[in-house]
């Protein structure tokens, strides 16, 4: 016959089962609704419960989920978060209220262990049969809607946009070897200083406004025209009714 002890230790252990059972320490899990102002969401918990008497019950959708991005030393990192996407969540060890309400050093506002309600969610884990946005294993890629930008081992960094990059700031300046642009069409608005030698295979136009040099113009190779009159063709009438020749 089992002894007391032994007599006891059965309930004991079932009790024990049911408690692991029912307790959450974390958990894959699936957006359902996300508020960026608030950066909280609606996450669907994707595992089911599953008991000793072989009942198996769905966790319910958990309300005011904190999600998780990079932040740190006043710099942040922050992406779109959408139905569907897939979130681990992670459960605390006491209830996070006060916490989330106050921050800093706190004391729970009850006992309650890993409740459902004190979870957090860190976006980006998903299942095996989803496929990896990683094209190898080898660069560092930032990538979103067409867009991307490519730290290559060697050092190269590639940044390719689908449609329009915009930089806005006071001032930029670029420390290069040599720099090269493949632009059919290129505007500045504002003047340009070019601190060195300009050289172009094409035409020069002046659109408006007069052109100015100083320290002198030197053409080789061809003729300056100007409003149609040749600076090597060009003649005058002479003194006596006839034309000048052409300048040396």
């Amino acid at each position: 016959m089992p002894s007391k002890g032994q007599k006891l230790s059965q309930p004991l252990l079932a009790a024990i089962r049911r408690l692991s059972t029912e307790m959450s320490v974390s958990l894959p899990g699936r957006v359902e609704r996300y508020d960026y102002n608030t950066q909280k969401a609606e996450v669907k918990p994707l595992i089911n419960r599953q008991y000793a008497d072989g009942t198996v019950d769905e966790m319910p959708v958990i309300a005011s989920v904190p999600v998780v991005f990079p932040r740190s030393g006043g710099a942040s990192l922050t992406m779109p978060v959408k139905r569907g996407d897939g979130v681990l969540l992670v459960f605390a060890d006491r209830s996070i209220d006060t916490w989330l309400e106050r921050g800093g050093q706190v004391t729970p506002d009850d006992r309650r262990q890993h409740a459902l309600s004190d979870c957090v969610a860190v976006v980006g884990l998903y299942s095996f049969a989803d496929a990896s946005p990683a094209e190898n294993n080898d660069d560092v890629l930032l990538q979103y809607n067409g867009s991307q930008v490519r730290l290559k081992p060697g050092g190269n960094v590639e940044i390719e946009s689908a449609s329009t990059v915009t930089v806005t700031t006071g001032d930029v300046t670029i420390n290069c070897d040599s720099a090269t642009i493949n632009s059919p069409d290129n505007t500045i608005n504002g003047d340009l200083l070019v601190n060195g030698s300009v050289t172009w295979s094409g035409t020069a136009q002046g659109k408006s406004g007069p052109a100015s040099f100083s320290g002198g113009l030197t053409n080789t190779g061809g003729d300056i025209v100007s409003d149609g009159i040749s600076l090597e063709n060009h003649t005058h009438t002479g003194d006596s009714g006839g034309t000048t020749s052409s300048p040396n």
